[in-house]
């Protein structure tokens, strides 16, 4: 269950890359006891419930209005003048 918030927590997007790489190469002193990826694939279905109630129980924080609001367009400058801006012209 570690693992898997750890992996939530990191910002990767790929499972099985971060435990290769991050798991089982830099944290194996944390996890003496460490499985293969495929046979802890197998034992995730078991951390499915007590994922569901940590998440219920220790993560029940409100979210702050400014994370729900979209944040407004940020106009740069109006669409006729797209095409003659001088920003960036010949590698300057």
């Amino acid at each position: 269950m570690t693992i898997i918030l750890l992996f939530h927590l990191s910002g990767c997007r790929c499972f099985k890359g971060y435990y290769l790489r991050c798991v089982c190469f830099q944290l194996p002193r944390y996890f003496p006891a460490l499985v293969s990826y495929n046979r802890f694939v197998e034992l995730t279905r078991c951390a499915l419930l007590p994922l569901l109630i940590h998440t219920q129980l220790f993560r029940r924080g409100k979210l702050e209005e400014s994370v729900l609001s979209t944040p407004p367009s940020l106009n740069v400058c109006h669409n006729r003048r797209i095409y003659s801006r001088n920003v960036m012209r010949n590698g300057a």
